[in-house]
């Protein structure tokens, strides 16, 4: 068993048809034992379960390019619920990526960045999420990233 940032460069690695790869782990499936979910008052089982299934989900939406099973793969119930807090002004962020065309967001990091998933031909959304994050208390950055189809290699 792999963890989901892994099983994405697994796929990536695979797709590319790339040999003598070195994928780097990033992190780790047992992040969160079952003792401190319990501990937190959480369903361990019920939520590993979930972030699981979604990150099966996860590679297969990528290397078929669906932005629906995509939306739903990048859920999760471990991380981000305890990340949120992190973030001034979650709630209002939130509504205006939901009100967006941005095919996902999530958390990553401790909480300190938000990460959002655009389709390559929106060249609406970005430019409004800057917009409407101006106009909010906090101060926040967006840094346009493109896709490494490459990954990391040892020259």
């Amino acid at each position: 068993m792999i963890d989901s940032h892994t099983s994405v460069a697994k796929a990536v690695v695979d797709k590319l048809g790339l040999r003598k790869t070195v994928i780097l782990s990033t992190a780790s499936p047992y992040k969160f034992a079952a003792s401190l979910l319990k501990a937190l008052g959480e369903n361990p089982k019920k939520d590993a379960i979930f972030n699981i299934s979604r990150a099966a989900m996860l590679v297969l939406a990528l290397k078929s390019g669906s932005e629906d099973n995509l939306k739903t793969a990048i859920q999760d119930k471990i991380h981000q619920p305890y990340r949120m807090g992190l973030i001034p002004e979650i709630g209002k962020i939130e509504e205006i990526i939901r009100k967006s065309h941005a095919l996902g967001s999530y958390l990553s990091g401790a909480g300190s960045t938000i990460m959002l998933v655009l389709n390559a031909y929106d060249q609406i959304s970005e430019k409004e999420i800057r917009e409407k994050l101006g106009k909010l208390s906090n101060s926040y950055s967006i840094k346009a990233l493109e896709i490494d189809k490459k990954g990391a290699f040892i020259i």
